[in-house]
Parts: structure tokens; C-alpha cells; sequence
């Protein structure tokens, strides 16, 4: 098991704080100010370089489908 999976609030408030602090640029800061931010749904945009890797991807955005 993963952090994604097995704590996938923090991995959101985790996120959200990236996002809220600039880390994933100007658009998805706002959005997190706004309280408009949903990771799974910009997973594109935060992890465009593959940091976060695909075990990530595959367990936290994969995560709401039954």
C-alpha cells in the first residue's frame, strides 16, 4: 500500500498546500485559493515533469473509480 491510497486526505491537503504556495503556477494557486482546487482532476498540470511518479498517479487518481 501507498500513502495515496492508504491517506488520500492528507495526500489532498498535501496538494493543496503545494498549490496554494505557487508550486504549480498561477492557475492552480488560484484555484486553491478559491477553494476550486481538485488534484485528481489537474493531475496533468501538477505532475508535469513525473515527479511524483506513476505509482502515485496510478493509486490516488485511480482512487474514486469503483
Amino acid at each position: 500500500m501507498s500513502i495515496w491510497r492508504e491517506n488520500p486526505e492528507w495526500f489532498d491537503e498535501w496538494l493543496e498546500e503545494r498549490a496554494l504556495a505557487g508550486e504549480f503556477g498561477e492557475q492552480l494557486q488560484q484555484q486553491a485559493e478559491a477553494g476550486d482546487f481538485i488534484a485528481c482532476e489537474q493531475w496533468a498540470l501538477l505532475d508535469t515533469d513525473g515527479s511524483l511518479g506513476a505509482q502515485a498517479t496510478e493509486d490516488y487518481c485511480t482512487r474514486l473509480v469503483p
